[in-house]
């Protein structure tokens, strides 16, 4: 039995964890967290146009940025519960042990995401999270993802 995928309710919406804007805007929904781990999805489809050929295919590369966004919405959630804050703008700074199956992802598919914090920075230091999606149940890609989010974006970026 295929398992069905929509957004938990008792969660805000991706939009509103991510600052991010369409197209880049890449998942679907969220569904469930806690203190250290965030579950969300993503359905290949139009939201994902900028990475589809034209045999409506996208490069498994487009798992990476599907972690780093399941990242975002956990750090967005983080930041909601702390100050009640707008979401920040995080950075990827690295990859390790990035592993991936071989075949491109297909519109219409369901990509399940996974991250769990490993390490929390702080203002000064990176975080690191572990990784995972699936499709239909089996392991897509894992990676041990590094990601930053500066306190002053303006002071970090000169």
């Amino acid at each position: 039995m295929q398992r069905t995928f929509v957004h938990n309710p008792g969660y805000p919406l991706p939009q509103q964890l991510l600052p991010h804007q369409s197209p880049m805007m890449l998942i679907s929904g969220i569904l469930k967290a806690n203190e250290t781990e965030l579950c969300a999805f993503a359905k290949i489809g139009q939201e994902h146009k900028l990475f589809l050929n034209d045999k409506k295919e996208a490069s498994n590369a487009l798992l990476l940025e599907l972690m780093a966004q399941c990242v975002g919405c956990w750090a967005g959630l983080r930041e909601r519960a702390i100050t009640g804050g707008k979401p920040r703008i995080g950075f990827l700074l690295g990859t390790r042990s990035f592993t991936c199956r071989a075949q491109p992802l297909l519109e219409g598919e369901i990509v399940e995401l996974r991250s769990r914090c490993l390490y929390l920075g702080d203002d000064a230091l990176p975080s690191q999270f572990e990784c995972l999606s699936l499709i239909d149940g089996k392991e897509a890609a894992r990676a041990t993802l590094t990601v930053y989010q500066p306190k002053d974006l303006s002071a970090f970026t000169k």
